[in-house]
């Protein structure tokens, strides 16, 4: 015997598995460059009572971010960001890491430096 919501039209057809998986709690990093040596982080979950994320850059103590969105400023080298989410329960998501390695480019003779 079919459930009674395919008689009821009430299931809507997904193209794909992806659009119904879902991982709860785990944090998505988008990542982009706003200017070299500079990224800004937005993070993303589907987290049943969703509190807020918590973030930590290389082995700094973790802190509370406001919102979704991080400016990340990254140092010569290896760079380490760190995020996870926290439910109205204190209950803590998976740590998911974002790595980077940076270089930055060599200055010119004639480059001026712009202040902010």
């Amino acid at each position: 015997m079919k459930h009674w919501a395919y008689a009821a039209g009430a299931f809507i057809p997904a193209r794909s598995r992806h659009e119904i998986e879902w991982t709860p709690s785990v944090p998505e990093l988008r990542v982009r460059q706003v200017v070299p040596g500079e990224l800004h982080v937005q993070l993303r979950s589907a987290t049943p009572n969703f509190k807020g994320y918590l973030v930590r850059e290389g082995a700094a103590a973790w802190r509370a971010l406001a919102g979704e969105n991080e400016r990340w400023v990254l140092r010569e080298g290896e760079n380490r960001l760190e995020a996870r989410t926290q439910n109205l329960f204190g209950v803590l998501g998976p740590v998911v890491s974002a790595v980077i390695q940076f270089k930055p480019a060599p200055r010119s003779a004639g480059a001026v430096e712009r202040k902010p």
